[in-house]
């Protein structure tokens, strides 16, 4: 789930004349990214219906506001969008970073500064504020707020980023984090990958069908439908990378057409197709062509969704203050003496949406982007002396 914006950055320099020359941003998988957090969000409404800790009896998922419309997402948004999510990242840390670290272009250091700066301030902070949050629901009600596992041990997981690595209890604290966890792990198979020597379709296959036997024995199937994900991502690139290099490329439509095809079949086959489709068939089947059809789409008409980047740019901040925002809700109807009922209404659900999206805008253009610019120059800025 990478969460810099899908360009190259002036250290992200541009490929060799034998690579197929990319737009300099691929804005369609920005926008894609960032409608993929929404859906999460719009998933785990149903947190507003908790009781200690788990769902209530009583609820029923069809009472969510405006369910007519986002039916799908209510159903199954959460898992589909984090697969999304996976898939996406290892496709654009292919594009960018796997010839620079096999070429020692980019050192272990400079991609762990990089990761650090992007992801760690916002998790700290949303971190502390779920602390205080939480601590205050539990003084008023005895209990926490969806994640139980607020303790001293599981906050010394959360602080190295390693809450969703196996030692843990279950999700605690800020707990969507679980997913971002999850992928700093696969930062650092990704390094290894791309660092060892050898032939990279044999690694990838190698990679690819040790997850599958992984998710087949149900070993580890978070982290095995993550490996999936993350390099289903690398091997759609280096796919899409051999036939934009090809002489005979000249199938762009088709490609977008069968695409397009295919997510109407899904959607018109309405819950039939879920019960065909796993996640892992949408991973393996659906998102690659998906992915590769919207990078081509960016390259016949550049730039088309450029007005609405800010989609993309907010995703961090929506998956990060989403659960915080909730807390801060509940506590408020709390306060009011208002009813539950009122998380049935849609202009409850309209008025959490407005609050998330202009505080995920404050968050990326006041803290994310200057602290991670701040880190990024204090921390290399040493190494690039000594040279």
């Amino acid at each position: 789930m990478t969460y810099d914006r899908v360009h190259h950055s002036s250290w992200h320099s541009a490929r060799n004349s034998q690579r197929p020359m990319y737009p300099k941003r691929l804005y369609n998988l920005d926008v894609s990214r960032g409608l993929a957090a929404l859906s999460v969000v719009v998933w785990h409404w149903q947190h507003f219906f908790f009781s200690r800790e788990r769902l209530a009896d009583t609820f029923q998922r069809d009472s969510q506001p405006l369910y007519s419309i986002l039916s799908p997402f209510y159903e199954h948004g959460g898992h589909f969008a984090v697969s999304f999510f996976f898939i996406l990242s290892g496709f654009v840390f292919f594009w960018l970073y796997h010839d620079k670290i096999a070429t020692n272009r980019c050192s272990l250091y400079q991609f762990w500064v990089y990761r650090f700066a992007r992801l760690y301030p916002l998790h700290f902070a949303t971190l502390l504020l779920t602390i205080l949050l939480q601590g205050y629901f539990h003084f008023l009600n005895g209990h926490f707020f969806v994640y139980g596992f607020n303790d001293g041990y599981h906050l010394l997981l959360q602080l190295f980023f390693v809450s969703s690595w196996g030692f843990e209890n279950g999700d605690s604290f800020n707990g969507p984090i679980w997913s971002v966890s999850i992928e700093v792990g696969l930062y650092a198979m990704f390094f290894a990958f791309a660092w060892l020597r050898g032939n990279v379709w044999l690694k990838l296959i190698s990679t690819l069908a040790t997850a599958l036997v992984m998710l087949k024995f149900g070993i580890e199937l978070r982290w095995a439908s993550a490996v999936l994900a993350f390099f289903m991502g690398g091997l759609t690139f280096k796919t899409l990378d051999i036939y934009l290099r090809s002489k005979f490329r000249s199938h762009d439509r088709t490609i977008l057409a069968l695409t397009l095809a295919l997510w109407c079949i899904i959607f018109l086959s309405g819950d039939a197709a879920h019960a065909i489709f796993s996640k892992y068939i949408y991973l393996l089947v659906l998102y690659p062509p998906t992915i590769a059809s919207l990078v081509l789409a960016e390259i016949h008409r550049p730039e088309a969704l450029k007005k609405v980047s800010w989609i993309g740019d907010i995703t961090y901040s929506t998956y990060l203050l989403h659960f915080p925002l909730q807390l801060v809700f509940v506590l408020g109807v709390s306060a009011f003496g208002l009813k539950s009922e009122i998380f049935s209404q849609a202009n409850t659900f309209l008025l959490y949406f407005a609050a998330l999206v202009v505080l995920s805008l404050a968050s990326f253009h006041w803290f994310e982007r200057p602290v991670q610019s701040l880190l990024r120059q204090k921390l290399l800025k040493p190494r690039r002396e000594r040279h």
